[in-house]
């Protein structure tokens, strides 16, 4: 059944991503060879009007191939008006842009039905702490009940100010050397340093101290509305902090392909259709958001050689364009298999 759910998550949010490329091109009167979702030797086909749409047996991926969108298509036989590479830069940036843009549609649809259904939202508890572990790295380093996080300065210099304990989370899972914890005390301020420590049987990185209750409130129709953007939001921040830290080398430990993804819609399913519900949203905002990253191989890496082509008044030459796809594919496939051997790690 996790099988089958993972499946339905990944195929909808490529699905939907590639239908964005695949709408506008149409709307932009482009010629779309096919239609595919997934990748490798094709299951199902059927052929459109001029398009074929076409299912493939790995659910890892998709296509809206459009005639002269490669450098080296000579789209043979088909009018100048109607090639990718005939439109002007404006319009191949809104395709592009396109598949990101149903990414974020998608998960703020579904932040936002969320809200809708359970009528109430659960407040992040504030960055209090409600208690600390009997012989933990908090302990030792001397943090007390009712201490208020006001500021975690990390070992590469960094630093944040926690607006609620989740945000506390996240910098410990996110940073496992030393750090100092500016703690609001008595009405004075304390510095306290400690060290994370890894728990095997939670699979994550703990400092020893626990967070207040969360207090449940009831939404109108409008406050929904606005939880789930706020939600969409503090998503999109968090999601572009974590690949900051990643460029930077933090996290990278963390870092999860599709073994991964399926072992979280696993887990997300036995909390139940809400938690899996709000994964979809999750991923989907990730891939739109990975998608922007300008790499060649992504829609944000060719939506920045096309501004590069406005502003030069030509197209890149082909050998160039090549090398630029080709070096970016070896970035992504490295990354690929990165992650997926942090995934197998983590199994074993």
């Amino acid at each position: 059944m996790a099988f089958l759910y993972f499946i339905v998550m990944l195929g909808g949010i490529i699905l939907l991503h590639e239908f964005g490329h695949f709408i506008f091109a149409k709307l932009f009167g482009v010629y779309v060879y096919e239609f595919a979702l997934g990748m490798g030797p094709t299951l199902f086909k059927w052929e459109g009007k001029e398009t074929k749409y076409s299912i493939r047996l790995l659910p890892l991926g998709g296509y809206c191939a459009m005639a002269g969108e490669e450098a080296n298509d000579e789209a043979q036989g088909i009018p100048e008006n109607r090639l990718y590479s005939g439109l002007s830069g404006i319009k191949k940036i809104i395709i592009l842009a396109a598949g990101p843009l149903m990414n974020f549609i998608l998960a703020w649809f579904l932040f936002v039905g969320i809200y809708l259904g359970l009528g109430e939202i659960v407040d992040p508890p504030l960055p209090y702490i409600n208690g600390v572990i009997e012989e933990s790295p908090a302990q030792a380093a001397g943090f007390e009940f009712g201490d208020k996080i006001v500021k975690i300065t990390f070992s590469d210099g960094s630093d944040i100010e926690p607006n609620d304990f989740y945000d506390i989370i996240q910098a410990i899972s996110a940073h496992h050397d030393e750090a100092v914890y500016t703690v609001e005390r008595a009405g004075e301020l304390k510095d306290i340093t400690v060290t994370p420590q890894y728990v095997e049987e939670e699979d994550r990185y703990i400092i020893g101290i626990t967070m207040p209750e969360a207090n449940v409130r009831k939404l109108t129709i409008g406050e929904c509305f606005t939880a789930g953007t706020e939600y969409f939001t503090d998503a999109v921040s968090l999601l572009f902090e974590v690949i900051g830290q990643l460029f930077h080398g933090i996290g990278l430990d963390t870092l999860s392909g599709p073994i991964g993804i399926y072992t979280a819609t696993a887990e997300q399913i036995e909390y139940g259709f809400v938690s899996y519900l709000s994964l979809v949203g999750l991923l989907s905002l990730n891939i739109g958001i990975m998608n922007l990253i300008p790499v060649p191989m992504f829609d944000g890496g060719r939506i920045l050689l096309t501004a590069i082509e406005m502003i030069i008044g030509k197209r890149l030459p082909k050998k160039l364009e090549n090398a630029l796809m080709l070096g970016s594919l070896g970035l992504v496939l490295l990354l690929f298999v990165y992650s997926t051997a942090n995934d197998i790690i983590r199994l074993l």
